[in-house]
């Protein structure tokens, strides 16, 4: 606050290095510039995602919505991921080891005797992890799809990166390398290329509470 400059000395009074009141500036202009390319990347994907679930008629189709938002909460995901393995080892025997198990009929059981019907805060207050899995969800990344020039994968790993980053800078971890910078300014730019090819209302699709 009241000098320009401090010097960093060792035990022994030797110095090390001189941090002024640029570098401070330079500083936190650095993370400032990489948290909102972090808030970009999140308004482009949840205008996205609200873009899939607009109908040529009118507003957001906020059930349809609510309805993908319950189907990645990670209970159920996580639970049916385990519940088909274990229809298949229930039904394994000695003589016939080779059982295999009808996938959709197995899904359709799991919703009628397993599935929880769980609350959400509503869709704008979901984890930047969440608004991911719901923007890359089976059930309507077609509508997506024609409009990105990447695999889906490889979007995944894009926006799991700029999550990272994220949390690096909410947790006020070591400055993040230009690298983690540089990566975020590509992911921003990029989305908001191909989000702009992507139309503001179309026919809604029917929505399943299927797992990611």
């Amino acid at each position: 606050r009241d000098d320009y400059a401090v010097l960093i000395v060792d035990n022994a009074g030797k110095l090390h290095n001189i941090v002024t009141s640029y570098d401070a500036m330079e500083d936190f202009r650095r993370r400032n510039e990489a948290r909102m390319h972090v808030q970009d990347i999140e308004t482009t994907i949840r205008d996205n995602i609200r873009a899939a679930f607009t109908d040529e008629g009118g507003p957001v189709d906020e059930e349809r919505l609510e309805a993908a938002v319950l189907a990645i909460m990670p209970s159920n995901r996580e639970l049916e991921k385990k519940f088909i393995p274990a229809l298949k080892e229930y039904l394994t025997t000695p003589e016939s080891p080779n059982c295999s198990v009808d996938a959709e009929r197995a899904k359709s059981l799991f919703q009628k005797y397993l599935f929880r019907q769980e609350t959400s805060e509503g869709f704008d207050y979901l984890t930047m992890r969440q608004y991911i899995d719901l923007f890359l969800h089976k059930d309507h990344w077609g509508f997506f799809e024609p409009h990105f020039t990447l695999e889906k994968s490889a979007i995944r790993k894009l926006l799991e990166a700029a999550r990272d980053t994220r949390n690096d800078l909410s947790h006020l971890r070591d400055n993040i390398t230009p690298q983690q910078e540089d990566q975020l300014r590509f992911c921003k730019d990029w989305l908001a290329r191909h989000t702009e090819r992507i139309p503001t209302k179309v026919p809604l699709q029917s929505v399943t509470l299927s797992a990611a």
